[in-house]
């Protein structure tokens, strides 16, 4: 049972880091970036336009946090994708007969399969 979930925390690590890259936020100079440049438009709009109003600041808002609405989307498409993946690399990697007795994870845990569910 150990190895069961120590398969799905490495499926799920690498599904995270993937979702970061599908939206762009995979790192934190990647999320300052995101917020900065909303920030730098809401204030160039403010010098632009004299004044806030409520369709500027609302719209900054929603720009700058579409990203983080996105990621729990991104990230539940790549639990489903990731194993596949993993699969499929592995299978390159050690031909057919070779993936029925292996299945390497992220971290090199080994698990050993026989090809039955």
């Amino acid at each position: 049972m150990a190895s069961f979930g120590k398969y799905w925390g490495a499926v799920a690590k690498r599904a995270a880091k993937e979702a970061g890259k599908d939206v762009r936020l995979d790192g934190p100079a990647a999320i300052i970036t995101v917020i900065a440049t909303q920030t730098v438009v809401a204030a160039g709009l403010f010098f632009a336009l004299g004044k806030w109003t409520d369709t500027n600041v609302w719209t900054r808002v929603f720009s700058a946090a579409v990203p983080f609405i996105l990621y729990p989307v991104a990230f539940l498409i790549r639990m489903a994708s990731v194993p596949v993946a993993i699969d499929t690399a592995l299978r390159e990697e050690l031909g057919p007969e070779g993936a029925d007795l292996a299945l390497t994870v992220d971290g090199g845990m080994v698990i050993i399969w026989n090809g039955d569910d």
